[in-house]
């Protein structure tokens, strides 16, 4: 495309140079050392208006200047022009004052600036001008108009005829608005069109110079996308084409403007991995756009990794991605937006924890059995979270929850059973027998929701600051042996919850989070088991 903008360019330079050229008669010799030489001067056959006006140029004469009549070499031409000529030369072309200095005698015998009718031979109209007689007769000595009369008239188009002030032949100069040599048959152009050349040749240059600056964005852009992941994403898409869906891929400036370039205005949360602010399209449409925070290896592998987990999910409790930006200088990621914010805050941040109800927190419950459940077991390939926590779980209005954050999640063949993974998680929800032997399984997901449910029945975080310091799954579980689990539980839960499922509830927790991973139950059948509490029951269709 830049290339494309110089050839345009190229005509308008190309015009430039033959104005300048144009003083010359075309095909003729312009210069003779740092001197133009201008028509109806010339040098060579064809290139002048006649022999007066023929001169010659000797660049390697010892003289000041290597130009001078061919007629007459007595003159050597140091300034010539279409209006005057400066002559040197030693013989006199004025009288000279007896009186005067050396030094102004010199000058008057050394140079001589005048200017010259064309019309006359050129010796005859430098005799005219000194007052010199001589016997020979002048050629085409005409005014204007008895030039016009005769066709003798020697200007060229648009210009203008002009008497000489000698009274004996004419000069010629362009009309206003026009430049060039009146001399030629050409004649002179108009102003506008170099005008025109310089603006279109400016706006080329414009339109280059836009063009370089939108190269340049682009190859910051293509930088972006490569840092970013962009063509590690792209493999895992390519290897998985029949698994993965169509991901919109967002601008970043879209993204900024949704943002409001990312007002404090619009933050909706923060945690270790990215921060989170409300966006609106310019199709109406409410997003969240999760920011990374950093970019090094790791970020940039768990972008990625969400980005291809969540291509491949479709399920009503598993937060849909709606695209990415991969241009920006971190990555983007859009989602869905859920107005009522995390089960974190519901449960720990004091605001909201009136409103939140038994019912609600067991459809919450219900809700994050099943999204798991679906990934243990239906996703193909299996899918682990690997990060079930309350910050993790996002609610609608009508309390649907969703789970979210699948940076740390893994995929895993249905014909095996674990893999092998460096240790990730959160503290307080991440599994003990995953701790201790590095092996990830459905199981390890079984136990952190576990420690979700036993919140949703207590009401307090996981590092608890009351029990001095000791933790809630340790404490709890103490409570459980003790039969004493109701001293730990909720007031709201207490207020509204049937015994029974209050039990359930609790031997639902115990069984979740049992040290030996196979006596543990998995997703499904905690699905089963939530499905027989009576909140659920009165709450199915009949």
């Amino acid at each position: 495309m830049l290339a494309k903008s110089f050839m345009l360019a190229m005509p308008f330079l190309l015009w430039v140079h033959e104005a300048r050229a144009s003083l010359a008669k075309p095909g003729c010799q312009e210069r003779c050392g740092n001197i133009t030489v201008p028509y109806p001067y010339g040098m060579g056959t064809g290139c002048f208006l006649n022999t007066s006006f023929e001169v010659s140029c000797n660049e390697s004469s010892p003289y000041v200047s290597p130009l001078r009549f061919v007629n007459n070499d007595k003159f050597l031409i140091s300034e010539i022009s279409m209006e005057s000529i400066r002559i040197v030369g030693k013989v006199p072309f004025g009288c000279i004052n007896e009186s005067a200095t050396k030094a102004e005698k010199l000058d008057a015998l050394l140079a001589v600036s005048q200017p010259l009718p064309v019309d006359f031979s050129l010796v005859m109209a430098q005799m005219v001008a000194a007052k010199v007689v001589s016997q020979s007769k002048p050629m085409h000595i005409r005014l204007c108009h008895r030039a016009q009369l005769r066709g003798s008239c020697l200007c060229g188009k648009n210009s203008e005829c002009i008497d000489s002030a000698k009274g004996l032949g004419h000069n010629c100069r362009c009309k206003n608005g026009y430049s060039g040599n009146p001399y030629l048959h050409i004649g002179c152009q108009v102003i506008i069109a170099s005008v025109i050349g310089i603006f279109s040749f400016g706006a080329i240059g414009h339109y280059a110079y836009k063009e370089l600056g939108r190269r340049k964005e682009n190859k910051i852009k293509q930088e972006f996308f490569k840092r970013n992941g962009g063509y590690l994403l792209k493999q895992h898409i390519s290897a998985n084409k029949s698994h993965v869906m169509k991901i919109k891929v967002y601008a970043a400036k879209e993204i900024e403007k949704a943002t409001d370039d990312f007002s404090q205005s619009r933050l909706l949360g923060k945690g270790g991995q990215g921060t989170v602010y409300k966006g609106f399209l310019t199709d109406g449409t409410i997003v969240a756009i999760k920011r990374s925070n950093v970019v090094d290896e790791d970020q940039v592998e768990r972008f990625v990794n969400e980005v291809f987990i969540l291509s491949q999910i479709n399920h009503r409790n598993i937060v849909k991605l709606l695209g990415c930006c991969l241009e920006s200088e971190v990555p983007l990621l859009v989602y869905e937006y859920l107005s009522n914010g995390t089960l974190s805050q519901h449960l720990h941040d004091g605001a909201e924890v009136s409103k939140f109800s038994w019912k609600d927190r067991i459809r919450v419950a219900r809700d994050v059995a099943g999204a798991l459940a679906y990934l243990h077991s239906y996703a193909s390939p299996a899918i682990f979270h690997r990060d079930v926590k309350p910050h993790n779980i996002l609610l609608d209005e009508n309390y649907r929850a969703v789970v979210s954050d699948f940076g740390l999640s893994r995929s895993i063949p249905l014909s095996r059973t674990h893999l092998t993974t460096k240790i990730e998680g959160t503290f307080g929800y991440l599994d003990p027998e995953y701790f201790r032997s590095g092996q990830l399984t459905e199981k390890s997901d079984v136990y952190a929701f576990g420690v979700v449910l036993m919140e949703l029945l207590t009401r307090r975080t996981v590092v608890s600051s009351t029990n001095c310091g000791e933790g809630l799954v340790s404490h709890f579980q103490f409570l459980v042996k003790q039969k004493r689990v109701l001293e730990i539980l909720d007031q709201q839960v207490l207020d509204e919850a049937l015994m029974d499922d209050i039990f359930q509830v609790t031997k639902l927790v115990k069984t979740c989070m049992r040290k030996n991973v196979k006596e543990r139950q998995s997703m499904k059948e905690v699905v089963m088991g939530l499905d027989k509490l009576k909140v659920v029951q009165l709450e199915l269709p009949s």
